[in-house]
C-alpha cells in the first residue's frame, strides 16, 4: 500500500484495482513472517486480522474485500470505493474483485452501470464455459429445457440476494444515523457494495415510503413537481 499510496492521492484521479480475491484469501492469515509482513503492508492502516477473526466462507471473503476497500479509501481520501465481483468461469466461487475508487458520485453511477451490463455477459460466458466442460467430460450434448436454471446462474442469484439484504440494511442504518439524506447520496453510498444498483435503492425507498417509515420532500430550491429524483430528500418519520 505504501508503494501505491502516492498514486492514490493524486487529484483529480480515479483508481481501478484488480484484487485477486481467491489467491489473497489463501494466505490472508498465514503464519509465515514474510507473508504476514507483506499482507500488513497490503492492508495498511487496516487491522484486517482482527476483522477476520471468527469469520468463514462468504463472510470472510466479504470482510477481506471490505478491509482492502477501507485501506484504499483511507490512503487516497476517496469519498466512494466500490467493489464488483467477478466469478470463476468454471467454479462456484469468486475469481477476483474489481475495486473502483472515486471522489465524485458520477463515477459511481458510471461504474455501476458498467457492472450491471457486465454481469449478464459474465453469466452468459460462464454458462458457455460450464457447458463446454460438461460436454468434454461426458462426450455428449446436453438436452436443453426451457426455463432451466444453471448451477452457475443459481450461485450468482444467491450472491445477488445476499448483497441485496446487506445493502438494504446498510442503506437503512445510514439513513437512520443521518435522519435525512438526498436520494443521490444514499444510492451512491449504498451502491459501493457489489451487485447493488440504482433501481434497488429506489425500490427500498419506495417500500419504506409505503410503510410510512420515511417521507420524501423536495431538495433546497426545488419544487413539488421535481423531475430529478436524485435531488429529493428522504427523511425519517
Amino acid at each position: 500500500m505504501d508503494v501505491i499510496a502516492p498514486l492514490l492521492r493524486v487529484r483529480p484521479g480515479e483508481i481501478l484495482v484488480n484484487f485477486m480475491t481467491g489467491h489473497i484469501l489463501r494466505f490472508a492469515e498465514a503464519d509465515d513472517v514474510g507473508i504476514r509482513r507483506s499482507f500488513d503492508a497490503l492492508f495498511r492502516p487496516i487491522d484486517y486480522r482482527t476483522r477476520l477473526e471468527g469469520l468463514a466462507g462468504q463472510d470472510r471473503e466479504d470482510e477481506l474485500v471490505r478491509c482492502y476497500v477501507d485501506a484504499i479509501k483511507a490512503n487516497g481520501s476517496f469519498d466512494y470505493v466500490c467493489s464488483a465481483v467477478v466469478l470463476h468461469p468454471l467454479k462456484k466461487r469468486t475469481h477476483y474483485h474489481l475495486i473502483y475508487a472515486t471522489r465524485h458520485r458520477k463515477g459511481v453511477e458510471v461504474f455501476k452501470q458498467a457492472e450491471k451490463s457486465a454481469m449478464q455477459m459474465m453469466e452468459d460466458a460462464r454458462e458457455a464455459a460450464m457447458k463446454a466442460k460438461r460436454f468434454k467430460q461426458d462426450h455428449q450434448l446436453e438436452l436443453e429445457f426451457s426455463g432451466k436454471v444453471s448451477q452457475g446462474s443459481e450461485y450468482f442469484e444467491q450472491l445477488r440476494e445476499r448483497y441485496l439484504v446487506d445493502g438494504r440494511k446498510f442503506a437503512w442504518n445510514r439513513l437512520s444515523r443521518k435522519r435525512a439524506m438526498r436520494f443521490e447520496l444514499l444510492w451512491a453510498e449504498s451502491c459501493q457494495l457489489p451487485l447493488i444498483w440504482y433501481g434497488d435503492v429506489k425500490d427500498w425507498v419506495t417500500d419504506w415510503k409505503r410503510q410510512k417509515r420515511i417521507q420524501i420532500v423536495p431538495g433546497e430550491g426545488e419544487t413539488q413537481r421535481l423531475k430529478r429524483y436524485g435531488q429529493q430528500v428522504i427523511k425519517l418519520i
